[in-house]
């Protein structure tokens, strides 16, 4: 065979082979996750009629999102001891759902609220409850009616003949609307709008106080104490604040710095910005503590999350976990987030930028972004071996050349 036929049918395999690895990569990334499933809810009990008769045969049927789950009732009147009962999660998203109950297909009107662990439950029917219609059963909606929030949003210190804003905005009420909002300013005056602008006339601690009432006639309420002062010089300070930070309450040009305009003064106050971290954490790791933009909070799994943006680009770099003291680098991509939440080199969840949802990555996702790293070392292993063999013949030709020119020339 020629070399150069050769050469071609070498090459021809190299492009054959890459195309190969670069199949099996594509089949490697494009392979559908199973979610991971959650944890079960264990449940044990005893089941018997309203008037303390035990029930001694049949089964107990749990629905939770329309999924069911059955045990046989033993003959002393239990369930769930032995075998154990569980109800499954397996999408992992059954946490926080009703979980409603049936005895033989008979709705015992009563449920429990999916959570991980283990729930004992004593089911009861009446013997007068009719026989069930055929098929499965059906869960019946649960009404419930719910107080309204009261939530008061005002400033906690305020000045003689100041008009202060009070907000009720952030007040709501979870199944209907608020319709009457009632306000008393300790001073005497009310008010009965969601907002309200209120002047104190006179100096001193007062109690403001919000009710709300909802559409079902129910009521809540809420309460903040304010500190109203004398301002001698005109400066928006209270003479009181300006002696209590050495400042001088009769020379109006000579007053705290304050940057949030809290009252609290930038040399006393943590959080000059009030973005949520503290002024120290932001200088260590290198934001701007009088930037209220460049921190992000986000609450989940009941610890303080922050997103920080070091280099004022409107993205952000870092990670911080108040709780822990940990930072790691943020990977962004598509307007989303990748979190590495405990320093393992490996993303656990997915900041939305757009949505604000947050969403956990499965570990079996994170190994496959392992096995991808490991196709793209095996790849270009592959590649200089192939170019090895493609080019070694003229290599060692040369070379072999090269060494016959010197003995020539000795």
């Amino acid at each position: 065979m020629m070399p150069k036929a050769k050469k071609r049918i070498r090459l021809l395999l190299v492009i054959f082979l890459l195309f190969i690895l670069y199949a099996s990569l594509i089949a490697v990334a494009s392979v559908d996750t199973p979610p991971t499933p959650g944890f079960p809810h264990s449940i044990k009990g005893t089941v018997s009629y309203d008037d303390g008769e035990i029930i001694t045969s049949g089964n107990v049927t749990a629905i939770v999102d329309n999924e069911s789950y059955t045990t046989t009732i033993l003959s002393n009147g239990t369930f769930g001891y032995n075998p154990p009962y569980h109800v499954e999660d397996p999408d992992n998203d059954n946490v926080g759902k009703n979980i409603y109950f049936y005895i033989n297909d008979i709705n015992t009107s009563q449920f429990l609220v999916f959570d991980p662990g283990t729930s004992i439950i004593d089911l009861t029917i009446s013997k007068d409850t009719p026989d069930p219609p055929d098929g499965p059963p059906v869960v019946p909606p649960v009404i419930t009616s719910n107080s309204p929030v009261a939530v008061i949003t005002m400033k906690t210190k305020g000045l003689v003949n100041e008009s202060i804003v009070f907000s009720g905005v952030e007040s709501y009420d979870n199944d209907g609307e608020i319709l009457e909002y009632s306000w008393a300013f300790g001073d005497g005056t009310v008010g009965s709008t969601q907002t309200v602008n209120h002047v104190y006339t006179n100096p001193g601690n007062f109690t403001v106080s919000l009710m709300v009432t909802d559409d079902d006639g129910l009521t809540g309420d809420d309460e903040q104490a304010i500190k109203i002062m004398y301002d001698s010089d005109n400066d928006s300070w209270g003479d009181e604040d300006e002696v209590d930070y050495d400042h001088d309450p009769y020379n109006s040009s000579d007053y705290p710095e304050d940057y949030d305009e809290d009252m609290m003064p930038d040399s006393v106050d943590t959080d000059d910005d009030n973005d949520g971290l503290n002024d120290d954490i932001e200088i260590e790791i290198g934001s701007n503590s009088k930037n209220e933009f460049d921190v992000l909070y986000l609450d989940y799994l009941n610890k303080s999350h922050y997103l920080i943006d070091i280099d004022n680009d409107n993205i952000y770099d870092i990670y911080y976990l108040f709780e822990d003291d940990f930072s790691s680098e943020l990977k962004y991509e598509n307007e989303k987030y990748s979190i590495d939440l405990d320093g393992d080199g490996k993303y656990d969840i997915v900041y939305d930028s757009i949505s604000s949802n947050i969403t956990e990555i499965p570990d079996e996702i994170k190994d496959e972004d392992n096995t991808l790293i490991l196709f793209g070392i095996i790849i270009f292993l592959v590649i200089v071996v192939l170019l090895f063999f493609v080019f070694k013949e003229r290599f060692f030709s040369k070379k072999e050349i090269d060494f016959d020119k010197e003995e020539d020339n000795k």
